[in-house]
């Protein structure tokens, strides 16, 4: 257990020194890498499973499920920006942003 600590306080200073414009946590990190590994994943087993044709939807351009997924990350950073700019509490950017992800998703 000392050990896993000691890693984990290294990768926290190598983290903090190789960006020191933002505070890490190594449980922060491990979870981005996590999180964009079954992301990415996720995307490549269902276009195998599944090819992504480009499709219309509301979104005014014909767009694939990466298209759509990657639009709706983009709307999700700018609520969540924008109620960090307005002081509102930081939850109502899950409660926005969740919806309208799934919502230009499924169909956009």
């Amino acid at each position: 257990m000392a050990e896993l600590a000691t890693i984990l306080s290294t990768l926290e200073k190598y983290l903090n020194d190789w960006t020191p414009w933002i505070a890490w946590k190594a449980e922060v990190f491990i979870f981005l890498i996590c999180f964009f590994c079954f992301f990415l994943g996720g995307l490549a087993i269902a276009d195998l499973k599944m090819r992504s044709r480009p499709r219309k939807g509301f979104l005014p351009f014909p767009t694939t499920r990466g298209d759509r997924i990657f639009v709706g990350i983009m709307l999700w950073i700018i609520v969540i920006l924008a109620i960090c700019a307005a002081g509102l509490p930081s939850y109502l950017s899950l409660i926005i942003g969740i919806p309208l992800v799934v919502l230009i998703v499924l169909k956009g």
